[in-house]
């Protein structure tokens, strides 16, 4: 497979077996993505019902899904991907684009801010698998930048990363910046396939497939490049992360 033999390259040979299960993970993960217009069917909120809370007025619609995006990061009612793909599907791509980033914005900053506020002690309460936030702690490096951008890459509970993050007092730019950069390929993936839910099949849906592939494996490209280079100790516990998903 042409992707597999990309990743081959300049990768040591004993990692190499683990890097392709890595990789085979994440087109099992875009499959799964290109099937969440069939799933949303199930779930006790779905796709209608967030189209029908939301105004024909652009603008007031835009403000609307910002409004779910902050209810979200309060409540589990509102899962993310189907929020983004509402967006996809009531906006252009470069609108609902901007207004899918603008929403991660606002769900990760109320958690963030409720942790920077209350403390780890305190938001520990919330959460029983207080093994979560050990794996957090491991994972953590001195780029701040880089720290969120690899949970978020690895795709952790999202409040609770942010919670955590705001416990340990991280520069809330560079905190941002890392989320942002770090969820991209799930926003721009998820954003697509609203924007063409209601086409499945279509040429167009499968040129925004293929750019979405492309965007997702640079992006995985990048992330493991740059840990080969200055975090290398940190290689087999992200390794590891990623196979138990």
């Amino acid at each position: 497979m042409i992707i597999i033999r990309i990743v081959n390259w300049n990768i040591p040979e004993e990692k190499k077996p683990q890097i392709r299960r890595i990789v085979r993970k994440g087109l099992i993960f875009l499959a799964i993505l290109a099937g969440l217009f069939i799933l949303t069917q199930a779930l006790d909120i779905s796709l209608d019902d967030i189209l029908r809370y939301t105004p024909e007025n652009p603008f007031l619609a835009a403000l609307v899904m910002l409004a779910f995006y902050g209810l979200k990061s309060l409540t589990v009612f509102f899962p993310v991907p189907l929020l983004m793909i509402a967006s996809g599907h009531l906006f252009s791509t470069g609108l609902a684009l901007v207004v899918n980033f603008l929403g991660i914005a606002v769900a990760t900053t109320i958690p963030y801010l409720l942790g920077r506020r209350h403390g780890e002690s305190e938001i520990s309460k919330f959460f029983s698998d207080s093994s979560a936030i050990q794996e957090i702690k491991e994972i953590q490096t001195d780029n701040q930048t880089f720290t969120t951008y690899m949970l978020r890459m690895l795709q952790l509970p999202m409040d609770l990363v942010s919670m955590f993050l705001g416990t340990e007092h991280l520069n809330y730019a560079q905190y941002l910046i890392g989320t942002l950069t770090g969820m991209a390929p799930t926003v721009i993936a998820t954003t697509v396939i609203g924007e063409n839910i209601s086409q499945p099949g279509s040429r167009y849906f499968w040129i925004s497939l293929a750019v979405m592939i492309v965007i997702i494996v640079l992006s995985f490209l990048f992330f493991w490049k740059y840990l080969q280079k200055h975090y290398p100790e940190k290689l087999d516990l992200i390794m590891k992360r990623i196979l138990k998903k």
